[in-house]
Parts: C-alpha cells; sequence; structure tokens
C-alpha cells in the first residue's frame, strides 16, 4: 500500500468553513473513501486545479471549477472522498473526488543562509517548537513544517523563514528561524508553513533524508538548540487529521 499521508475519515464531517468549496447535502456519506490530506494544489494545462497526493497520484476535483489561488502552486490541507480511479498511461494514478473542504498554507521558498549569527538577527532566533506529526513532512520538493510557539492577542503576524546552506557538507540540512515580530504573548499556539527546496533539489538530487533544527526553548529563557529528521517522500505517522486541520490555521504567519 502506499504511503500517504492522510487517513481514512473516522468521525463526523465538519463544518464547511472554507471559501471555494460547497458541503456536499447527502448525509450517506462513503467514509472508507474520505480522507484527509495534505497535497500540493496545481494548474493543468486546461487551467483547472488539481490536487497531488503523492509523487505517483493526484485528485481531480468533480465539484470544483476552474483554477483556485490564481493558478498559483500552493500547499493545502484537504479532505475529499475519492470516487474513482484510473492508471494514467505514465503509470500516474487518477482519482476523481469530491472536496468537502481545502484550507491553503502559507507557501514560500527557502532562503539562503548569511551566516549564523547574521541568520539569527536576519530571519529572527525567537523559541518554536516542530511538531512530530503526519503535518511535519518533507515531499513533493516542499518542506512543509507544523510548528509551535507563544503568541499574544495583538494580531501581529509573526515570521517564520526555513534557512538552507547551513551545513556546507550537507546541503539538506536548514534550520527554522521565527521572529515574533515584537510579540510579547505567552500562550501557545500552532502555525503552519510549507517551504519550497525544489531549486536545491535540482542541484544536488533527491535527499534520503531531511534535517531541520530550531531553537526550542519555548519554557526556558536560554537558548535549546533541537532538530528533527525527516525521511523525503515517506510522510509521519497520523494522527486526528480533522483536528490538525483547523490547529494549524489558528495564528498568523508570514
Amino acid at each position: 500500500m502506499k504511503k500517504f499521508k492522510f487517513f481514512l475519515a473516522a468521525i463526523a464531517l465538519m463544518t464547511c468553513s472554507t471559501a471555494f468549496v460547497s458541503c456536499d447535502d447527502d448525509d450517506d456519506y462513503d467514509w472508507e473513501n474520505t480522507y484527509n490530506a495534505l497535497v500540493t494544489l496545481k494548474t493543468d494545462d486546461s487551467g483547472s486545479t488539481y490536487f497531488q497526493v503523492d509523487e505517483n497520484t493526484i485528485a481531480v476535483p468533480s465539484n470544483l471549477n476552474g483554477k483556485m489561488y490564481d493558478g498559483k502552486e500552493v500547499r493545502a490541507l484537504t479532505q475529499f472522498r475519492r470516487d474513482n480511479s484510473e492508471k494514467l498511461a505514465d503509470g500516474t494514478e487518477k482519482w476523481d473526488v469530491v472536496v468537502h473542504w481545502v484550507d491553503s498554507i502559507l507557501t514560500k521558498p527557502a532562503v539562503p543562509s548569511l551566516g549564523i549569527d547574521t541568520d539569527k538577527l536576519t530571519y529572527g532566533n525567537d523559541p518554536v517548537q516542530v511538531s512530530n506529526d503526519w503535518t511535519t513532512v518533507a515531499e513533493d520538493g516542499y518542506i512543509t513544517i507544523h510548528f509551535l510557539a507563544r503568541w499574544g492577542y495583538s494580531g501581529e503576524k509573526h515570521r517564520i523563514n526555513l534557512v538552507s546552506g547551513v551545513n556546507p557538507d550537507d546541503p539538506f540540512e536548514f534550520r527554522l528561524c521565527h521572529d515574533k515580530m515584537g510579540d510579547t504573548g505567552t500562550y501557545l499556539a500552532y502555525g503552519m508553513a510549507a517551504f519550497n527546496i525544489r531549486d536545491i533539489i535540482e542541484r544536488y538530487g533527491e535527499p534520503e533524508k531531511i534535517t531541520i533544527s530550531y531553537n526550542a526553548s519555548l519554557n526556558s529563557t536560554a537558548e535549546s538548540d533541537h532538530s528533527i529528521v525527516l525521511k523525503y517522500n515517506q510522510p509521519g505517522y497520523s494522527i486526528n487529521a480533522s483536528t490538525a486541520a483547523r490547529m494549524t490555521k489558528t495564528m498568523g504567519v508570514e
């Protein structure tokens, strides 16, 4: 069985709260074929959006018309029901799906290291912790990170960046830099961002693993470096995806 980064939904459908998609009024859902997934939204030659589920699988929505997000390629969380599947001539598996909801994730390129001390001044070194769940994953040329930080009530967006080139001996070692932009809040909340690393993959080839370091001192004034290792194109373990989908959108980042 393919190692998809989703799980078969086992709970009732959440109330639709995202633009572009309407709830299906039919109460007779096929939950055995309903998935929560982390996907890449892409646009085909006809200008219609489809979902890259994994390197061998695409999902084509039957209840969405045209292109989403002005055709911009972004990572997104989504829930859909698979109705049919077929093998295309190139070996790709194509699913026909009905989308229940879809919610885009902040998607941006990784940034180059300027030297460790300058990185901290430029990109920030405020505490952040990476969640080791199914939404922290490296695939399809992206590193998607579900993270935890301390926030306030000002509405100020925090800044999050993934810094490349931090280890001259390993091009796939990165540092997650968090800048709370002067926010003095103390309560814990989640954010999420996806970082495009395709240019690095084009230069060095597809990696077996990716290492991400970060300052994890959320409960201390002293800097404490931690790291997480991800296998490329092999997602992490599943959790309650419907809960995760809403947790990740609670706080603003840029």
